[in-house]
């Protein structure tokens, strides 16, 4: 219940956020491909997981701080696809299967632009994993990400963003698992800004 609090807190904040007077607000939608990755330690006989395409979709806020630094958040749903393999012992007859993670993530970042059109980017994201049927732990917690692109002016009132990433999910998972799988992925974002 305290996480479904927490994501209702943090969403009625970056509402408010949103409609704040003063400097300069970008609203708008973004969405990415890229490849995930599971990261964990190395379990004798234990299964393997490999990371498939993902998939973001997002609504995202810009607020200016200062002449080239910008803040940067909003609600994006990520969906990766997974592989489970197990180890081919003797006796063992469980086959290779597929799997998938769904999470709710908002980011908190700072976005430094240079130049006209560059910007580096990065910060924390705090996720909900959203997964029925999970095959990896929940990825529930803190992670952080970064990135680096190119940002585009387009009919004087929109920007592109186009947005190189990785992101880390599992810096901090509040599970209780002694040997939890983390999830990390990389890929590109566009965002459409107004």
């Amino acid at each position: 219940m305290k996480k479904y609090l927490i994501a209702a807190f943090l969403i009625i904040s970056i509402a408010g956020f949103a409609q704040s007077t003063g400097k300069e607000t970008h609203v708008g939608i973004s969405f990415g491909v890229g490849k995930s990755f599971i990261y964990e330690a190395p379990v004798f006989d234990g299964p393997a997981y490999t990371g498939l395409g993902s998939f973001d979709l997002g609504l995202e806020i810009h607020r200016q701080l200062r002449r080239t630094i910008f803040f940067e958040t909003g609600v994006n749903w990520h969906h990766s696809k997974l592989k489970v393999s197990y180890a081919n012992l003797p006796g063992n007859s469980t086959g290779p299967g597929n799997g998938q993670c769904n999470m709710l993530s908002i980011p908190s970042n700072v976005r430094f632009e240079i130049g006209d059109y560059f910007f580096i980017n990065g910060g924390g994201l705090i996720n909900i994993d959203i997964t029925p049927n999970r095959i990896i732990s929940s990825q529930t917690g803190l992670g952080m990400d970064i990135g680096l692109g190119v940002k585009l002016s387009v009919l004087h009132h929109f920007h592109v963003y186009i947005n190189p990433y990785l992101n880390y999910y599992g810096l901090v998972l509040f599970n209780n698992e002694d040997i939890p799988q983390k999830l990390l992925d990389s890929g590109i974002t566009i965002a459409i800004m107004r």
